[in-house]
């Protein structure tokens, strides 16, 4: 083969991966979350029980605090409600 039969192979090949990426990464980006997974993940992630997760601790910390909140503000309407 000569050399420009490689060179159009190789431009074939490329714009034949190239083709395959587009056409994966547009499927992958128009599949739906399966049911359950829905909520966003990142430091805003409520649904990580994963310990190896790198935002586990954070949403942790949230969930607590957010628990934190609501006992304060149950106390604070149960003393409402006895004044």
């Amino acid at each position: 083969m000569s050399q420009t039969g490689y060179i159009i192979l190789t431009i074939v090949l490329t714009l034949f991966l190239l083709a395959v990426f587009v056409i994966s990464f547009v499927a992958y980006v128009k599949t739906p979350a399966p049911k359950g997974c829905e909520k966003t993940y990142g430091p805003n992630c409520d649904n990580c029980d994963q310990a190896s997760c790198q935002f586990y601790h954070y949403a942790e910390m949230r969930m607590q605090k957010k628990k934190e909140e609501e006992e304060a503000s149950k106390e604070e309407t149960t003393s409402e409600r006895k004044e």
